[in-house]
């Protein structure tokens, strides 16, 4: 088995964030927006996606422990999100170009559109893949 370059890719991000067990929110927090900030980069390298993959299961790892994620999807998702944290469509309204596109998503007359779960996903700080479904 060779023994990994210490020059590599993986060994840099390793050094700017360690992979070590997530034990509070600040870390989970923290976690999460190394995860977005290498998701927003276009074509990631090896190293990089497996970096990513393992940090990826640290955050499951905490979440599965300590976090009560609703089994919900796509609108329902959204609903439950802008309920926990007291938001209205208007508080929203920005990160889909106005009220009625909001509206119109809500009451499922439209899909959401990629941009708009992306900015979701920043805005409430969770994986993208919640919006889908």
């Amino acid at each position: 088995m060779a023994i990994p370059k210490a020059e590599s890719e993986y060994f840099a991000l390793v050094q700017r964030f360690p992979l070590r067990p997530i034990h509070t929110e600040d870390e989970l927090d923290d976690a999460i927006n190394m995860i977005n900030g290498l998701i927003d980069q276009p074509d990631l390298s090896a190293d990089a996606l497996d970096y990513l993959d393992v940090l990826d299961r640290l955050v499951e790892d905490y979440e599965d422990a300590y976090i009560d994620i609703p089994d919900v999807r796509g609108t329902a998702a959204l609903r439950h999100l802008m309920e926990e944290n007291g938001l209205t469509q208007k508080d929203l309204a920005h990160l889909f170009g106005g009220k009625s596109a909001i509206s119109e998503v809500l009451r499922g007359k439209r899909e959401l559109s990629k941009g708009q779960i992306q900015r979701l996903r920043d805005y409430f700080g969770v994986p993208a893949d919640l919006f889908i479904g």
